[in-house]
């Protein structure tokens, strides 16, 4: 019974004919979509929204971006299990790290610590994002606000 069954493709749910669509293309020509590199997941901070650093997080498995550390050293710290979250569960001052954009230019964002070895970091549209690990360049994965701890600028 099991070998008919097999054989007869019970287990396989029936097809659907989905239909042949290229009347919908127009005359267009179909292109390859392009390749997914390391490049695509650095931070583009003046760019995305909270939920555009999580999709590639999710995507991805991390993003990245180059900070300065309080000896002027640029680093790329490696963000790593990121959600977003609501603006309501962070205070109303946080500490500064200074990032870097692709073209150079140096940002202040600011990040809470959460008080669980996460931090919180605004997005470009107000949204906020709490990112739980972070890896440092030459160094091992560690939470979050450990990892920033030697980026937070002075005032």
């Amino acid at each position: 019974m099991l070998i008919q069954g097999l054989r007869d493709g019970v287990y396989v749910p029936p097809r659907q004919n989905a239909g042949w669509r290229a009347e919908e293309l127009s005359d267009e020509q179909l292109v390859h979509a392009p390749k997914v590199t390391k490049a695509d997941g650095r931070i583009k901070w003046t760019q995305w929204t909270g939920d555009d650093i999580v999709r590639r997080v999710r995507v991805l498995g991390s993003v990245w971006t180059h900070a300065v550390n309080k000896k002027g050293d640029k680093k790329r710290l490696i963000f790593q299990d990121v959600e977003t979250i609501s603006s309501k569960d962070i205070g109303n001052h946080g500490a500064k790290v200074r990032v870097l954009e692709d073209t150079g230019v140096v940002l202040e964002t600011p990040i809470w610590d959460q008080g669980d070895g996460s931090c919180a970091i605004r997005a470009l549209d107000g949204s906020v994002i709490r990112v739980k690990k972070i890896k440092e360049e030459g160094k091992s994965q560690r939470d979050a606000i450990v990892g920033l701890r030697g980026y937070i600028a002075d005032d």
